[in-house]
């Protein structure tokens, strides 16, 4: 991977799509697993005029500017995304179920103000790097139509991001795109992916992506749908529901790629006032020996709670943690620790831009 304080999302064009990093559609029995390519590190992006240290360390830092990146735009929910809708009352049971759904509406407008940031500190050889990264962003589902099948298309566009990245011994690189109408060496294709159809959808209720159409140039498109996937009937509070399935981790080269089996495990903690609390965790399945394919599967390893708006049929907030540590994986005695915080809020009115306000802090360190 380069050593350079800022990546660009050349290398990530999928990253300007919404795709995400969540498995796709769960069905009861719990589907086929699916393999899914992790890309090692962002080798070929474009420098931004100053070089980091050298060193491999520096693909671990640029990754979590790179997720950060897709985060901006609403892409990658450690990326996750919730929705359910109705209830109903079982006769025979004394316990009460709820009907996850999503509800759209023709020509309606969905804004979340998204915010993401992360902290990833590499320690090595006596030498301690850190790479922060904090956006915002204002992601804009428009819903075209419901077809025959029940099925929502929408239109996923990003209308505003605001950006910061800095490395150790480096100057902080910024980029709004309501302030800045040139943007800085490494945000040319975040600055031409906003404000324009990013992507064109279809979503069933239980939120399965049917059918997609990527606007412009694609990349490397990740085959995960961009919701969390839903329970097929009414499940009652405490209802568990799994989605197995299959990263390939490249090595070092960037070559061989390890099978990892990983699922995403969901609960419906509670109910209250038409409001559903789900419990989202990301549990690594298969035994990791490998320091460097740890290193690569940290990002995904977030947990954190979802709140849904039952009759309105939409995730109306989360919030998704990651704080882990890995040793070893730049050699004997190195650590890498990941620290970020994903949110994510609708937004009721007709803001079209994101506020910048403090926002929550990442968790504190271990």
């Amino acid at each position: 991977m380069n050593t350079r304080s800022c990546p660009t999302v050349s290398d990530t064009q999928s990253a300007l799509r919404p795709q995400h990093r969540v498995p796709l559609a769960a069905r009861q029995p719990v589907p086929r697993p699916r393999a899914v390519p992790l890309r090692p590190d962002c080798h070929g992006e474009a420098n931004t005029g100053r070089q980091a240290a050298s060193g491999t360390r520096w693909s671990s830092i640029l990754q979590g500017c790179k997720l950060a990146i897709a985060l901006a735009f609403g892409l990658a929910f450690p990326l996750l995304s919730m929705a359910a809708d109705g209830s109903n009352d079982q006769d025979d049971a004394a316990t009460e179920t709820y009907l996850l759904r999503y509800k759209f509406k023709p020509g309606e407008q969905v804004r979340w103000q998204v915010e993401h940031r992360a902290e990833v500190t590499n320690t090595a050889a006596g030498t301690t790097q850190t790479a922060e990264t904090t956006s915002r962003s204002v992601k804009l589902w428009t819903v075209k139509s419901i077809n025959e099948a029940g099925h929502f298309i929408f239109v996923h566009s990003v209308e505003h991001v605001d950006m910061r990245q800095k490395v150790t011994g480096q100057q902080e690189v910024h980029y709004d795109s309501e302030l800045h109408q040139d943007p800085p060496p490494g945000f040319e294709q975040v600055a031409s992916a906003v404000g324009v159809p990013l992507t064109v959808f279809t979503l069933d209720e239980l939120g399965k992506v049917v059918h997609r159409e990527d606007q412009g140039e694609s990349g490397e498109q990740n085959p995960r749908d961009i919701t969390i996937p839903l329970p097929e009937e009414a499940v009652p509070v405490g209802h568990v529901w799994k989605i197995p399935y299959v990263d390939k981790v490249p090595d070092k080269q960037g070559q061989r790629l390890k099978e990892v089996k990983t699922q995403q495990k969901f609960t419906l903690l509670k109910v209250d006032d038409g409001i559903a609390q789900i419990e989202v965790e990301t549990q690594i399945l298969t035994p990791i020996h490998d320091p460097m394919i740890e290193a690569q599967l940290i990002q995904r390893a977030s947990s954190g709670i979802v709140r849904f708006d039952i009759q309105r049929g939409r995730v109306i907030s989360q919030q998704m943690d990651i704080d882990k540590r890995v040793y070893g994986a730049h050699g004997d005695g190195s650590v890498m620790h990941y620290v970020t915080r994903f949110t994510e809020d609708l937004l009721t009115g007709a803001a079209q831009t994101a506020s910048k306000p403090a926002g929550p802090e990442p968790p504190q360190r271990n």
